[in-house]
């Protein structure tokens, strides 16, 4: 019984409407599948084991051509071209009160999967798909908020994915990004359909809405077959893996923001005591002005500054008469203190020279000899 459906007038204008150009369609053949499902995903060792799509998740699926691109790609190798392309899908009530997402998708008639599907040798699909919120069936734990919970099957509240029928229940799509052509599908029944069981390409159905969704992270890619990048040498990073990296990168940053805090922490502890103590001086400061201490000080300043001008004032003549006799260069600046060394040194200066030798003028001499820095010196006889 063939698999492919008629290219009818309705059909090539679903195509047109979701590649919005014409194409050759002597060089394509169509086919449905059956490409997703209410019923538990099958996908052992993964988070998505048992998880379960919700019919309004299946909805925004379909509502989402023909203004998307969804391709058609094999095993879900997408970093290799395309084979095909979506191009319609719709919901329809299944068994058991379950839904299933029917698709059309069209392929080139020279392509080897051709012939790979009428042979039957091809003949299920798997969908690669992002949803946004992936909630615990026990109490509604979003694991799409942490990579931790995902990689370890385990919510917040303990609840571990595959123990005691626990599952995810995956809701509103995020992106919808390609249908695979697969060896083995992991949702019941994911499979291109004969003309007996082929619904949405039948000339009665109608035709089908269409609306956008958002950009994708990390997907759901509903297959039980293990993928594999075709002559490379390094193999595809899986979810396990990938969320491995994820989560010790995570925990290096949060290593460096525990450092940061702390530091942070420091520094605020340091900042409070610089305060502290500004505090305490500018209260001590306050203290003193309010006693009347530091006005006292202002005036005993003010009162040793004058006095010292008069000092320095008073015996500068005696410097200069010094430096004129000892022959020492006069400093029209110098403060007190200098003056006083010079003086001193003047007269050491001086007691060196013999009797009766001349070291300046007489009247210079005779002035300085009036001025006896050691008049006052008392000396007592043993």
């Amino acid at each position: 019984m063939t698999k492919r459906i008629e290219l009818s007038d309705r059909i090539k204008q679903l195509i047109r409407e979701s590649v919005e150009d014409d194409i050759d369609y002597n060089n394509i053949v169509v086919y449905e599948a059956s490409a997703a499902s209410t019923r538990p995903i099958t996908q052992k060792g993964s988070p998505y084991d048992g998880a379960v799509l919700s019919y309004s998740f299946l909805q925004e699926m379909a509502n989402t051509l023909p203004e998307e691109l969804v391709t058609l790609q094999v095993m879900h190798e997408d970093h290799f071209l395309p084979v095909g392309r979506i191009f319609a899908a719709e919901v329809y009530p299944a068994d058991q009160g379950h839904h299933e997402l029917n698709v059309l998708f069209y392929l080139d008639k020279s392509s080897e999967y051709v012939s790979q599907i009428d042979l039957a040798i091809i003949s299920e699909v798997s969908i690669g798909a992002l949803p946004e919120h992936a909630y615990c069936s026990e109490c509604d734990f979003d694991f799409r908020t942490s990579y931790y919970a995902m990689m370890y099957g385990e919510c917040e509240n303990g609840h571990e994915i595959g123990v005691d029928g626990c599952h995810l229940r995956l809701t509103k799509l995020e992106k919808w990004k390609e249908v695979s052509l697969v060896n083995r599908g992991a949702s019941d029944k994911p499979k291109i359909l004969n003309s007996a069981k082929q619904r949405l390409g039948k000339e009665e159905v109608q035709r089908l809405a269409a609306s956008g969704s958002p950009a994708d992270t990390l997907y759901l890619f509903a297959s039980s077959a293990k993928t594999s990048k075709p002559n490379s040498e390094e193999p595809t990073m899986n979810l396990n893996e990938h969320l491995l990296e994820l989560s010790q990168k995570t925990g290096r940053l949060e290593s460096e923001k525990s450092t940061l805090e702390a530091a942070n922490l420091a520094l605020k502890d340091d900042v409070k005591n610089r305060d502290e103590t500004i505090t305490t001086l500018n209260a001590r400061v306050k203290e003193l002005e309010n006693d009347g201490t530091v006005k006292d000080l202002e005036t005993k300043l003010s009162s040793s500054t004058s006095a010292l001008e008069k000092a320095t004032a008073a015996f500068r003549p005696q410097y200069e008469l010094a430096c004129t006799a000892a022959g020492i260069e006069k400093v029209e600046d110098a403060n007190l203190d200098t003056m006083i060394q010079v003086v001193e040194d003047a007269g050491i200066k001086l007691a060196a020279v013999p009797r009766g030798q001349q070291t300046g003028t007489g009247e210079d001499e005779a002035k300085f000899s009036d001025f006896d820095p050691h008049a006052n010196d008392v000396y007592t006889t043993p």
